[in-house]
């Protein structure tokens, strides 16, 4: 057949590609390849992407609907494992949750990190309705979130700007801020009812919900972990006054656990 397929790897057992473009060449004609685009450990993502969007470079970074594409499919799930997305300063619309289900692997651990501080902010901002929300963990998921900013989610009861349901799955959020998030329901910012979490020098600000504004808990298996973390201005809307809680809300018949160290609750109430 006319034509020769190239794909280049290295190690010194060829196991992983080292470019991410391929090309194919007719009988007697040439092509050329860019400089060879070196996988780094790192994925690389920003609001509008650029190049060729694989996220192996800085050059080429993934945006939101490639980012959303590439954990999803099962296929990318080896080279996810282990691996840090480095999300550049500015705004990331969520028209729908990331969900992050990993239930046909034994376990996929991987970061998520902002951008330093003296970059700017990098924000994952919800959407309005039954979908609202940005992250949705599922099964076999062992997440951390470091210098993220989770804002405008406005949605019917259950949606949560961040949701873990699965007893499988653990989330450690560092460095982030819940600004200004909204739910009919229980927990804005964030729903836990199974699974670990781990919270630390976090900020829950403004966010609005009928109880539990700031943090949802109702699962026996659902355990928080809370350090270093300021809660303020959080307020529950709901007409059930025994249930009302501005920021912090743990219910169940079996169990659950929310634990607090050096962490301050400021203005938090009840309409």
């Amino acid at each position: 057949a006319d034509g020769m397929n190239l794909t280049f790897f290295e190690g010194a057992d060829a196991s992983e590609p080292l470019v991410s473009e391929s090309g194919m060449v007719a009988r007697g004609d040439m092509i050329a390849f860019a400089q060879p685009e070196t996988f780094t450990g790192k994925f690389y993502v920003s609001p509008m992407g650029g190049g060729t969007k694989t996220g192996y470079s800085v050059l080429n970074p993934m945006d939101i609907a490639a980012f959303r594409s590439f954990v999803a499919d099962a296929k990318n799930n080896n080279d996810i494992d282990g691996n840090v997305f480095v999300f550049a300063a500015g705004k990331y619309p969520f028209d729908d949750y990331v969900t992050l289900d990993f239930a046909n692997n034994d376990g996929i651990t991987f970061s998520i990190e902002g951008a330093d501080p003296s970059a700017g902010v990098t924000e994952f901002v919800g959407s309005t309705g039954e979908k609202a929300g940005a992250l949705w963990l599922k099964a076999n998921a062992d997440i951390t979130v470091k210098n993220v900013t989770f804002s405008g989610t406005d949605g019917v009861s259950g949606c949560a700007a961040v949701r873990l349901e699965d007893a499988s799955s653990k989330l450690a959020l560092e460095s982030c801020s819940f600004n200004d998030n909204k739910t009919s329901g229980n927990g804005a910012a964030i729903v836990l009812t199974a699974g670990t979490m781990n919270i630390s020098n976090c900020i829950f600000l403004g966010n609005i919900a009928a109880s539990g504004s700031a943090l949802y808990v109702n699962g026996g298996s659902a355990s928080v972990s809370i350090a270093d973390s300021k809660f303020e201005a959080n307020v529950a809307d709901g007409e059930d006054d025994e249930m009302c809680a501005g920021a912090v809300l743990l219910i169940g018949d079996d169990g659950g656990s929310v634990s607090f160290t050096d962490t301050k609750f400021y203005d938090n109430g009840c309409l």
